[in-house]
């Protein structure tokens, strides 16, 4: 990573690359750190205004944080977007059970769920709805659950994402792949108890 940070421009390709292939890694650690990365760069170019009134109001970043490790027993929730107070859950498994688990923890507090699937995140919500109204038969409790997914990413809507960031202005983009790089190794080195890579 160090040798991709020296020159993001001239390593644009390889960076981006690396970030597509290591989200479809077949390790949980390293999909969650991966999609982390990618979502917290995507959301630092976004700004909002905020404020406890109309004369307080002001332009901030949107911040993504992680908020646990890998398999920790956090209560579903891997990252969170502030100042919105977006939550994500980040899984490998396409599976509507675990998904309504995590929506349970949160008392069906609107989550967003970031999926290791090849599908886009419209093929994703027919795919869930598909599989879970053969369990519930009963439509009010499935849409109770189904109202709670706030957003889909899958791997389609981080390929684009990673595709936007080579449109960036320069100067921007430079910023940017190095703050990704630096955040992998940092998040790499906390899942994997490495000191110093």
């Amino acid at each position: 990573c160090s040798n991709l940070k020296n020159d993001p421009i001239a390593n644009e390709e390889a960076i981006i690359q690396f970030f597509k292939t290591n989200l479809r890694h077949n390790d949980a650690r390293m999909f969650e750190i991966i999609a982390f990365v990618v979502l917290k760069a995507w959301y630092s170019n976004k700004r909002i205004i905020i404020g406890r009134n109309l004369a307080q109001l002001k332009e901030v970043s949107l911040e993504l944080h992680r908020t646990g490790r890998v398999n920790a027993n956090d209560g579903g929730i891997d990252y969170v977007l502030t100042p919105l107070g977006k939550y994500f859950q980040a899984t490998q498994d396409f599976n509507f059970g675990k998904y309504f688990l995590d929506i349970d923890k949160l008392g069906k507090f609107p989550i967003s769920f970031v999926i290791q699937t090849e599908m886009t995140s419209n093929q994703a919500l027919v795919h869930i709805k598909r599989d879970a109204a053969v369990k519930y038969s009963n439509t009010q409790i499935l849409n109770s659950y189904l109202k709670s997914f706030n957003e889909i990413f899958t791997l389609r809507e981080f390929d684009k994402i990673l595709d936007e960031f080579r449109s960036l202005p320069e100067q921007v983009k430079v910023k940017l792949l190095k703050a990704m790089l630096e955040e992998f190794v940092k998040q790499y080195s906390v899942e994997y108890n490495i000191e110093e890579l």
